[in-house]
């Protein structure tokens, strides 16, 4: 099965990825407290069985990593991507010792699935015995969910949601889909150079709250609207994808950079993620990206997360 065939679950029916995230637990009496000091959310406000995006931060507010909180009854699980994974442990590690809590590694315990498309609830809904969390993931789509599982349970669980109507997606399929909805990756279409409303994380940020690190760029940036560069989506007129690092340009000069491009089905052709210079991240407007065979015509969709 090719990644187009694998595409269409999402379209579809329900497509079934597996993920290669991290999942840590924080547990303990203060745990929201101390959550809430270092993360970019408002952790006071994190509901039983939901999830909230959030970031951790360096101390001039650039981005160490992007995750989901999550409030599972026993703990909160931190939902990590694998590429920010290992900053994320590293900090925490080193912070959790001024609290009363715990934070442990549950990747050897626990392991995540991407359940995505129109039939998903009733995919869920038909799988037979599910013993595990579904945590609902807004930013990409009303019936997106994570599938958070004990590993032990894995061949069951997969029988189970292939046996209700789950097609496998891969990577690629995946790609396509992310792009099309805007989904950064850090690692990828941003890291520690990002201020993270320069990558339209607006909805892992609350800009009400009390302190946390790295608070002070991102009130100021928030208060003044002051961005240099912001995330937008580009179509592309091209016969092959832009490679990650080609120039986006404006009148013959360079004003940002590709992250990552898909053939998009919905687009009808190439879709982009580019970081570029505010003043050229209008939708509609006409840039180009550069190739070894010159400069194709790209057309600025959307600004993701907007």
């Amino acid at each position: 099965m090719g990644w187009e065939e694998e595409y269409r679950a999402f379209e579809d029916s329900c497509a079934l990825v597996d993920l290669p995230w991290s999942i840590f637990e924080i547990n303990g009496p203060d745990s929201r407290k101390f959550l809430n000091g270092l993360v970019t959310n408002d952790v006071a406000k994190l509901e039983s069985a939901k999830a909230m995006a959030a970031c951790l931060l360096t101390p001039k507010g650039m981005l160490r990593a992007h995750f989901l909180l999550y409030d599972s009854g026993q703990a909160i699980l931190a939902l990590c991507p694998a590429e920010s994974a290992s900053n994320f442990a590293e900090t925490m590690k080193k912070m959790i010792v001024l609290s009363e809590s715990k934070f442990e590694d549950a990747g050897s315990r626990l392991g995540c699935l991407l359940a995505a498309g129109p039939s998903t609830e009733k995919v869920l809904g038909l799988s037979a015995g599910l013993a595990a969390a579904l945590v609902p993931w807004p930013r990409l789509s009303p019936d997106c969910k994570l599938i958070v599982y004990e590993k032990s349970r894995r061949e069951g669980l997969l029988d189970s949601l292939h046996a209700a109507g789950a097609a496998a997606a891969g990577p690629e399929a995946f790609n396509v889909w992310r792009v099309e909805r805007g989904l950064p990756i850090y690692g990828i279409d941003m890291g520690e150079d990002t201020i993270p409303l320069e990558a339209r994380l607006e909805d892992a940020i609350s800009f009400d709250k009390g302190c946390y690190m790295g608070q002070e760029t991102i009130s100021r940036v928030h208060n003044l609207g002051h961005l240099n560069k912001v995330l937008v989506q580009l179509k592309v007129t091209a016969a092959e994808l832009p490679a990650a690092g080609s120039a986006v340009l404006a009148e013959g000069k360079e004003v940002g950079k590709v992250t990552s491009a898909a053939v998009s089905p919905n687009f009808g052709g190439i879709l982009a993620l580019a970081t570029v210079r505010l003043e050229h991240s209008k939708p509609g407007t006409v840039l180009g990206v550069a190739s070894g065979r010159g400069s194709h015509r790209a057309q600025v969709v959307s600004s993701p997360g907007t």
